[in-house]
């Protein structure tokens, strides 16, 4: 018999206080609905700020478990209002990260999870969170289930110079809004189509980092 999931334990997210400061500011924008791929101390804070929807995603089924358990969420997920979800795609080590490729064919089950339930419920988000796998396919999906942009923003955390090769492509379909140390909030960029969105997305599908 698999042991009770204790609620999880959170603290704020795992960022520099400058980074911090403007996450906390950025989610208090003005946006009403809200998507956060990789869940922590981000969802806690989501959670506290009034959104009318919050889905979140995580790779981790304990972690998502655990998440739903805590005491500031757990409200929100009863009223409706939040939504965490396991993407699964099989066995996971740290940070959600898939064990080998195994269970490759599932690895679309992280972003059709929280798309899924945005679809159940007629809505899109107008502020997007990047922060846990998948992040470049994470990011354009966000363009792909959209009409109309504007109004849009994406912030993704750890585009350091040295991850570059990895989010880099990121990039391609959005300009940076502004920044604090390697927390970029970033819009879509101006002339960009769907079809360069779809091209760039289908290229980092399958890329776990």
């Amino acid at each position: 018999m698999e042991q009770a999931i204790a609620p999880a334990r959170l603290g704020p997210p795992h960022m520099s206080p400058v980074e911090l400061e403007a996450f906390r500011a950025w989610l208090r924008g003005g946006a009403r609905r809200y998507a956060e791929f990789g869940m922590g101390g981000s969802t806690l804070e989501a959670a506290r700020v009034g959104f009318q929807t919050v889905v979140a995603v995580d790779s981790d089924r304990r972690w998502v478990e655990s998440i739903r358990a805590h005491e500031e969420i757990a409200p929100g997920i009863a009223a409706g209002r939040i939504a965490a979800l396991h993407g699964d795609i099989g066995p996971t080590g740290n940070w959600g990260a898939p064990e080998g490729t195994g269970a490759v064919k599932l690895w679309p089950q992280y972003l059709r999870a929280p798309w899924a339930e945005w679809q159940r419920r007629r809505q899109v988000p107008d502020l997007v969170f990047v922060d846990g796998r998948f992040r470049v396919a994470s990011a354009l999906s966000a363009l792909l289930v959209r009409e109309d942009w504007r109004g849009l923003r994406l912030m993704v955390h750890d585009m350091l110079p040295e991850r570059m090769g990895n989010y880099g492509p990121i990039l391609d379909c959005f300009e940076a809004e502004a920044q604090a140390e390697s927390l970029w909030l970033l819009r879509p960029r101006a002339g960009v189509s769907h079809m360069d969105a779809m091209v760039t997305f289908l290229s980092r599908l399958m890329d776990p980092t």
